[in-house]
């Protein structure tokens, strides 16, 4: 019978980390996912894999990264992708004067400024 807690696959007692990630154990050895700010935090964050998040954020990508007490394991990214009349919508309103079109996103700031590009957007607010 398993233990109060256990998960099917070997997981056991994933625990969240509010506003920074989650926690939990595989296979008896513990594992964290969180974002780059999270990475930073922990002190686990090497040049290398800085540059590559921060290469996946100016693609317009966002990323979680999984780690354990050793070093970093991977990264989980996910890209928002423009509905096909987002490029027109915005072309119309230009023609009927508008004068001002922003973007605002809770995105991050890298992924804000790669959809931005794909639709002809230059004023972002983001994060």
């Amino acid at each position: 019978m398993p233990a109060p807690g256990d998960r099917p696959g070997g997981r056991r007692n994933p625990r969240g980390d509010p506003g920074k990630g989650v926690h939990g154990t595989f296979e008896d050895r513990p594992y964290w996912l969180g974002s780059h700010a999270y990475l930073e935090e922990r002190g686990q964050e090497t040049p290398e894999v800085h540059e590559q998040l921060e290469a996946l954020g100016r693609d317009g990508h966002s990323v979680a990264v999984i780690g354990n007490e050793r070093h970093v394991c991977g990264f989980v990214t996910a890209r928002d992708t423009l509905r096909p009349e987002a490029a027109p919508a915005l072309a119309g309103l230009r023609a009927l004067g508008a004068g001002s079109l922003v973007l605002l996103t809770g995105d991050n700031r890298g992924t804000a400024e790669a959809i931005a590009r794909e639709i002809g957007l230059t004023e972002i607010r983001a994060d």
